[in-house]
């Protein structure tokens, strides 16, 4: 009788269990250890972009708040500088502040000022608003005291022009003031003070954003500590170290170390986070009068940096997880797949930072292309307009020597002034490219500017005859020998410059060169102006008048005052233009520093 052996069979069964347990086991202990490895690596690659996120956000934030707190130093000394022509104007010097020609330049310093300040105003010697100019629908403060308002005081103390803290005024809302004190320039005696009123939440909102805190936003602080902008209007004129601001900031150390940093005139940066979320903080003085005055910070949620590349982030997620969901039958495939994909993350944000760098290599090749071929026609133009001006010369004495009709003479006349046109044309260019590439050479030596004046104004009256202007140029007899270590033929360039400007706008009328030493600037300076009679600067060309191509002339490049400004700033100077007090044409000036000593 035979039988069956089932041992076998159950031994091979059980191997066959034991086997797939151990396999399933290991399909597990493979799916987690996948699993695991792409959370991994997803949440490194996340972390790389988005610490490479940060990094060029904070950059960014660092650079954009340096440049708020120099546009809002600028902006807040261009008020000053109008106070201070106000202040020292002549009529107001001698107490006549009813004369109608103070109260026209009253309403021209108001006119430039009004984008920051919303009130000027004349304040005599025991405080009482004389004279002022707001906005129509302002109540009047004429006959005011506002003696014992603190900077008012300060500025009367000192007779010294003052930036103020923070205050409410007498409409609520919360203002900055700057004022320059009225010294008569005879006897040294404080007579009064002209004054601007800002109101800062108006003022500083043209530099960022001071109503939505879920995004980047500004705050700005004045030299007391105190807010004098922010979303958070219930913090306005609170002291950032006082208890309510503190408690609400549940007192951050990280924090109150930045302030600390910055309130002392350090530039400086933290993230931190005190309840409702990280912030990325970046801070900057702002100095008036060579002392921290201002502070301004960039506050930024770090969600904010982080919210598109999230949901990109979350969207790539979901749809891997689907794809290594449906495929964890391949283990083996899977493991490949996660790493060749990380690679290929890690390859694209490779592939796209390349791609960036090679589009901003790209756009400097192009503008180093741009400013290399301008550089390279305007040398190769030059030789050949030479000649061209040579021979056009030539050509326009024999026409004035064997008596040449007319008519050709005529053409002469045209060659030779456009081919002046040229050349002078090509020689701005390249002074550009010199001034734009550092490379502009100064030589200089010791001599006295009313050599380089006097052959200017000879020049220049010449062309005017040549032309059939009628304009009368001269230069001031009352005028002091004033001798300068510059560069003669640059600054030869720049009284041409503004002489051959005031020309162009005159051409009819008077133009004066004055030339005048000032003692109580260091060691001197003679300030230079070039006053005309004609039609004035244009008030929408004003503000960028020194920038290059700014021109309201149908024959001028707009690169001349551009050009004198970087030629007298390199000599350590300075230039400025106005319209004259008179409303008949402009006056431009410009300063050198002394040299006494031979």
């Amino acid at each position: 009788m035979g039988f069956v052996n089932n041992n076998g069979n159950d031994k091979d069964k059980h191997i066959s269990i034991k086997t797939k347990k151990i396999t399933i086991i290991c399909i597990i202990i493979i799916i987690a250890a996948s699993y695991g490895l792409f959370f991994f690596l997803q949440n490194s690659t996340e972390r790389y972009i988005k610490n490479s996120l940060f990094a060029d956000q904070k950059q960014r934030q660092t650079e954009s708040t340096k440049a708020i707190s120099q546009h809002i130093n600028s902006d807040l000394n261009l008020v000053l500088a109008n106070l201070k022509i106000l202040g020292n104007y002549g009529h107001v010097q001698n107490g006549n502040i009813s004369n109608i020609n103070v109260r026209n330049l009253m309403q021209e310093i108001y006119a430039q000022i009004n984008p920051i300040a919303d009130r000027l105003f004349i304040m005599n010697q025991n405080g009482t608003i004389i004279l002022e100019k707001a906005q129509s629908d302002e109540q009047t403060h004429i006959g005011r005291n506002i003696s014992k308002l603190a900077w008012i005081t300060k500025s009367k103390i000192d007779e010294a022009p003052t930036f103020s803290s923070g205050y409410v005024g007498l409409d609520g809302i919360y203002r900055i003031g700057i004022t320059y004190p009225i010294i008569n320039r005879n006897t040294g005696q404080f007579i009064g003070l002209v004054g601007a009123a800002i109101p800062s939440m108006k003022f500083f909102s043209h530099y960022g954003n001071l109503y939505d805190i879920d995004f980047g936003f500004l705050a700005v602080y004045d030299i007391n500590r105190n807010y004098i902008a922010t979303p958070s209007t219930h913090f306005m004129g609170k002291n950032f170290f006082g208890n309510q601001v503190q408690n609400f900031f549940h007192q951050n150390d990280i924090q109150n170390r930045l302030y600390h940093t910055v309130f002392s005139g350090q530039p400086s940066s933290a993230m931190y986070n005190f309840g409702s979320g990280e912030r990325l903080n970046t801070g900057y003085p702002i100095s008036l009068l060579d002392k921290p005055t201002y502070f301004v910070f960039i506050v930024t949620p770090t969600s904010v940096i982080y919210t598109h590349v999230d949901e990109v982030l979350y969207n790539q997620r979901i749809e891997t997880f689907s794809l290594l969901a449906g495929i964890t039958a391949a283990i083996a495939t899977l493991i490949i797949f996660l790493i060749k994909w990380n690679s290929s993350l890690y390859d694209e944000v490779a592939r796209r930072t390349r791609e960036l760098h090679k589009a901003n290599k790209q756009l400097d090749l192009n503008a180093k292309t741009q400013k290399d071929f301008i550089n390279i026609a305007a040398h190769e133009l030059r030789t050949p307009t030479q000649a061209i001006v040579g021979f056009a010369e030539l050509a326009k004495l024999d026409s004035e020597y064997l008596n040449v009709d007319k008519r050709k003479g005529g053409f002469i006349d045209i060659i030779y002034r456009n081919s002046i046109r040229l050349h002078t044309l090509i020689k701005d260019i390249l002074d550009i490219t010199r001034i734009e590439s550092n490379t502009l050479i100064l030589n200089k030596e010791r001599f006295n500017i009313l050599d380089i004046i006097h052959n200017s104004v000879k020049d220049i009256s010449s062309h005017c005859d040549n032309i059939n202007y009628m304009v009368n140029i001269s230069l001031e007899e009352s005028v002091d020998p004033s001798y300068v270590v510059a560069d003669r033929a640059r600054i030869y360039q720049v009284v041409s410059n503004l002489l051959t400007n005031a020309v162009t706008f005159t051409k009819t009328g008077t133009i004066i060169v004055n030339a005048k030493v000032k003692e109580n600037t260091g060691d001197g300076q003679v300030i230079v102006s070039v006053r005309d009679t004609g039609s004035g600067i244009d008030p929408e060309i004003a503000p960028r008048l020194f920038t290059k191509f700014a021109s309201k002339s149908d024959s001028g490049t707009g690169l001349g005052l551009y050009i004198s400004k970087s030629i007298i700033e390199a000599h350590g100077g300075k230039i400025w233009a106005e319209n004259n007090s008179d409303g008949r044409g402009a006056t431009f000036s410009f300063t050198l520093p002394l040299n006494k000593v031979e």
